[in-house]
């Protein structure tokens, strides 16, 4: 069947998406803000930059996600759980390599790559290569987890996974009976 757009639905959930954004976009920030309140504005400074670029990791994901989000939303239409799950792990795997990738060119070029901004960003390369690793083990860890359980999750609460952002899932609606 042709899709249709859902005014109401998406009347009724734009709030809560809203919301789940800003608290987002202030816990990203909060190192950056807890350094500065408690007035260690420089390392505050170093912390930003380093974790800016600590989130190049996660380029891949967004990418993947994007191409991937298609064939995820016609495997769920048409029904194909376990072609649907093997996509998700498919993708988690490939957002994890790729972001693997990238965390590891970032590491090996840490320290000239802050040099560049000036000597005091010298301080946070070991900052960096910290995050690095994180990023790329924690955003595909996951989207395993939720791949895994996403069947589940669905079947249990009886609604759709039908949109996501950082690994938050968001349900819109109930699923009809079967």
């Amino acid at each position: 069947s042709a899709p249709r757009y859902d005014a109401t639905l998406w009347r009724a959930t734009a709030l809560p998406l809203l919301v789940v954004s800003a608290v987002e976009a202030l816990f990203d920030k909060t190192g950056v803000l807890v350094l500065g309140l408690i007035g260690n504005n420089q390392d505050a400074g170093v912390y930003a930059l380093v974790f800016n670029i600590s989130l190049l990791v996660l380029l891949p994901r967004t990418a993947i996600d994007t191409l991937f989000a298609p064939m995820i939303a016609r495997l769920y239409a048409e029904g194909r759980r376990d072609d649907l799950h093997a996509a998700a792990l498919r993708g988690a795997l490939l957002s994890f390599l790729a972001g693997l990738a990238i965390a590891a060119a970032l590491a090996v070029v840490a320290a000239p790559l802050l040099a560049w901004f000036g000597a005091v960003f010298e301080g946070g390369v070991d900052a960096l290569r910290l995050l690095l690793l994180a990023q790329p083990l924690h955003h595909p860890a996951q989207q395993l987890a939720r791949a895994a359980d996403t069947q589940a999750a669905c079947e249990l609460t009886r609604c759709p996974l039908v949109g996501h952002k950082h690994g938050q899932h968001f349900a819109l609606r109930p699923l009809p009976d079967p």
